[in-house]
């Protein structure tokens, strides 16, 4: 698809540029699925001659459930896309998350200074994920560990008062504690999808910003996993 709008917006080419295909995979238990084309056609095994007649495509696939935290700590990024990395890793539960903070705490720390509006993304997320132990106890951890996140976290803890969904934990209504942190949890995707699309494309069009509005979990996910490698915003929507 790249190659077709480069060829119609230059048709004297006669060469192409090299396009690399990467997935950022965050699922729990790693990439499982095929990484190349050839692996996908049958006979290519029992027929090796063919195989320089059946084009091939390599995915390289970024596992991060499989990347020690001192290799991921290693990659340098700067504070935003290291924070966003380490949530998309451990962020699915509470406890792997806090098992690892000592290891991006402080780039954390730096983005509730210096990049506010991030900051109350991410910290959302983090506390929306608090199913596994008591919501109390997630916003003293993160207090101890980075106090100048208790501002931000009190903006959060009053969202989520407003939304119904602290009045609910307090009653022990499990249900729709459960349904309230889910709701929650996709609303954070949902503003993390749309920061870093603004970062790498600018500004929201309208029929964008609905499209997010609309997505579930897995999509918002995806999404987020995408942004860095799509070449524009229509194939980020795209559905595969």
């Amino acid at each position: 698809e790249f190659w077709e709008r480069l060829l119609q917006s230059g048709p004297d080419r006669r060469t192409l540029p090299p396009v690399i295909s990467l997935v950022v995979h965050h699922g729990r238990g790693g990439w499982s699925a095929p990484r190349s084309v050839h692996e996908m056609v049958e006979g290519l095994d029992q027929y090796p001659v063919l195989r320089a007649y059946v084009p091939n495509l390599m995915m390289l696939v970024d596992d991060l459930a499989l990347v020690d935290p001192p290799v991921l700590q290693a990659r340098l990024l700067p504070p935003v896309p290291n924070v966003a990395t380490w949530l998309l890793r451990d962020g699915r539960h509470v406890d792997e998350l806090f098992t690892n903070m000592d290891e991006w705490k402080e780039d954390l720390g730096r983005v509730v200074v210096e990049s506010p509006d991030e900051a109350l993304v991410f910290l959302s997320y983090i506390s929306r994920t608090a199913t596994e132990r008591d919501y109390r106890e997630v916003l003293r951890i993160i207090i101890d560990c980075i106090p100048a996140a208790e501002a931000p976290l009190a903006t959060i803890e009053e969202q989520i008062k407003q939304e119904g969904r602290l009045q609910g934990r307090q009653e022990g209504r499990q249900e729709g504690r459960q349904e309230g942190l889910e709701a929650g949890r996709v609303e954070a995707l949902r503003d993390v999808l749309r920061m870093l699309i603004e970062q790498r494309f600018g500004p929201l069009s309208p029929a964008h910003d609905a499209l997010i509005a609309v997505a579930v979990a897995d999509d918002l996910e995806r999404g987020i996993a995408r942004v860095a490698v799509a070449p524009d915003l229509a194939s980020l929507f795209q559905r595969r």
